[in-house]
């Protein structure tokens, strides 16, 4: 998730790394990614962060620091976060990733943000499988961002 503010820096076309926030960071991820995380001081929640807290205090801590100044977020939801047993054929399949029920709740606290992109990366539609797991679950992402409360569960 990342605010967009290309005030903070007139010269660059790039984001502010004090502006990004990953969630659900887990198992497998390059140093250089973390090294990038440490030497820009980019907030990462990890999925231990995310039992400990749950993932809406998660969300909205890193709704405060991705769009802290910035007029709009840019939110990209890669589904490689999800745990393996919920969407057949990610790139990168992970057991013990964040719960479908988990991201669904992170969308009903990211439509009532200055959210203004959401992408959803991760999946291949060519993957006849993923048809029925990973499509239906992304489009019933988007619409329970975009159809609010009308859809969030109790």
């Amino acid at each position: 998730m990342a605010g967009r503010d290309r005030a903070a820096h007139p010269r660059s076309q790039a984001v502010d790394p004090r502006h990004l926030a990953w969630i659900g960071t887990n198992g497998y991820l390059r140093l250089e990614d973390w090294e990038f995380a440490r030497k820009h001081e980019l907030a990462v929640f990890t999925l231990e962060d995310v039992r400990r807290q749950g993932i809406v205090e998660v969300v909205e801590n890193a709704v405060e620091v991705a769009g802290n100044g910035c007029a709009a977020i840019y939110v990209s939801v890669d589904f490689d976060v999800l745990d393996g047993g919920y969407i057949a054929m990610q790139g990168t399949p992970r057991f013990e990733g964040l719960t479908n029920v988990e991201l669904l709740r992170a969308m009903d606290v990211l439509r009532r943000t200055k959210t203004g992109a959401l992408d959803l990366v991760g999946l291949n539609p060519t993957v006849t499988m993923v048809s029925v797991t990973g499509q239906r679950f992304g489009v019933w992402l988007v619409i329970r961002f975009l159809a609010g409360s009308v859809l969030a569960s109790p």
